[in-house]
């Protein structure tokens, strides 16, 4: 392994097809050296063999066995739409390798206008909040508010006759009030209950005040 040393390993900017933009060409590179290196050099795009745009490269420092980018200083703008052929030569100080320095050409594309930047879109939240002119309603929307809701009064749809009445008939435990006897029949006694009539029959005779008297 050299000392120094860094390889040029393809062009990142532009892509090999694009629209007819304005673009900071970048190269990325690789550290094969031992120490840190700065990489710098130039690049050069080409129309139909004319030179259209030729700017220097530098890349920030790249650890050894990382890669990195090295960007041009000026911005490209191309004037046509056609195919162009790309340039890059890099190198570092005391490079010891200098056969991995040139990037082999690299044919690009432009294809036409870029798309128009989207209007912004102006600041409208209250047209979507309570009387606004488009309300949003999360009634029927799956998941959570990112808030937590107030439960509206509906104590009366659970009532007697609401929409959603209660039953208590089937559920577990104590009421908290006491509830009035409904009228039942003896054989909802179990075991059975002695009648009134059964209990008249065998109170004990009252006795008499006369053997008493004098």
């Amino acid at each position: 392994m050299a000392d120094y040393d860094v390889g040029v390993l393809a062009l990142v900017v532009p892509a090999t097809s694009g629209p007819k933009s304005t673009y900071r060409p970048a190269v990325s590179v690789r550290n094969n050296g031992i120490h840190d290196a700065l990489a710098s050099g130039y690049l050069r795009i080409y129309s139909a063999g004319l030179l259209v745009f030729e700017s220097e490269l530098y890349s920030g420092t790249i650890t050894p066995g990382n890669t990195g980018n090295a960007q041009t200083v000026g911005y490209w703008t191309p004037t046509e739409e056609g195919q162009y052929t790309v340039h890059a030569y890099l190198t570092t100080p005391l490079d010891q390798v200098e056969s991995n320095n040139m990037l082999a050409p690299v044919t690009i594309t432009i294809t036409g206008e870029e798309p128009p930047v989207p209007p912004v879109v102006a600041a409208h939240a209250s047209q979507h909040e309570e009387g606004g002119t488009d309300e949003l309603s999360i009634d029927g929307l799956p998941g959570r508010a990112a808030d937590p809701q107030t439960a509206l009064a509906h104590a009366a749809a659970h009532q007697a006759g609401g929409s959603d009445a209660l039953n208590v008939g089937s559920l577990q435990g104590i009421l908290a009030q006491d509830q009035p006897a409904q009228v039942h029949s003896n054989t909802r006694h179990n075991p059975v209950m002695s009648t009134a009539a059964e209990l008249t029959a065998h109170q004990p005779l009252q006795p008499r005040l006369d053997r008493y008297l004098p």
